[in-house]
């Protein structure tokens, strides 16, 4: 939690990325000109661009094979979820039946360490922290001295531990945003046209042709109003659905 919040305290460099994502989808909306198109594709990729950013400071449009093959792997754990729920407990039966199911998260977790000895080895802890990455690179030399023992260090910031973070960090927000949340968003204001009239009034009103910042969420009641609403909403939904 210490690298996270020191690298999110960096609020433009994140911002940064999200804009730029931001600006891609609104240019790929306009391109519609008005017709019908399913939006899902578009928002997986924008979503998959930051995160891959934020984690590993390479964007997904940098066309990296590692970062293609993760976002694929992790596609197909989210494909079939409920199966791989069972995973939890399949150490504690005998036998290989399952072994597919677990094949793709070791195969991320390869990757991530590949990424991992990759960031090691040009990690300059001079520099400003630009990904997650590199920020627990960082808080595992702030906190090296804290150890007491060789014991406590080594189990604080082993590989695995390494690993297991930052999959974490790329795994929960990857798919909930891009084809749950914000897909809902999407479906809320289609079904309200108001509430879209609403929100660009306000937006045109406080911010004129440029874009949100974090700093503009105090004058910008009615979307953040939307926003929380769209998550309480798309929880309830999904909670539903799962009973």
């Amino acid at each position: 939690m210490s690298a996270l919040r020191q690298y999110l305290s960096n609020i433009p460099l994140v911002e940064d990325r999200v804009t730029a994502q931001t600006d891609k989808l609104v240019q790929f909306v306009e391109e519609q000109r008005g017709e019908l198109f399913d939006p899902a594709d578009r928002l997986m990729k924008a979503v998959a661009d930051v995160i891959c950013g934020i984690t590993f400071k390479d964007g997904s449009d940098t066309r990296n094979p590692d970062l293609d093959r993760m976002l694929k792997l992790n596609a197909a754990i989210v494909a079939n979820v409920d199966d791989f729920q069972k995973v939890l407990i399949l150490d504690f039966f005998p036998g290989q039946v399952y072994e597919r199911w677990k094949a793709p998260i070791r195969d991320i977790q390869g990757i991530i360490r590949k990424r991992l000895r990759q960031t090691k080895e040009t990690f300059d802890p001079t520099e400003p922290v630009e990904d997650f990455m590199s920020a627990l690179l960082r808080a595992q030399l702030d906190f090296e001295a804290e150890c007491k023992t060789e014991e406590e260090k080594a189990e604080l910031f082993s590989e695995d531990r390494f690993v297991t973070t930052v999959h974490d960090m790329f795994a929960a927000g990857y798919e909930t945003t891009s084809t749950q949340t914000l897909r809902f968003v999407i479906a809320f204001l289609v079904t309200y046209p108001k509430y879209q009239e609403d929100i660009q009034r306000e937006l045109d009103d406080v911010l004129g042709p440029k874009q949100p910042r974090m700093s503009d969420r105090p004058n910008l009641p009615l979307v953040q109003a939307v926003i929380l609403e769209s998550q309480k909403n798309h929880k309830k939904k999904t909670k539903q659905k799962s009973t």
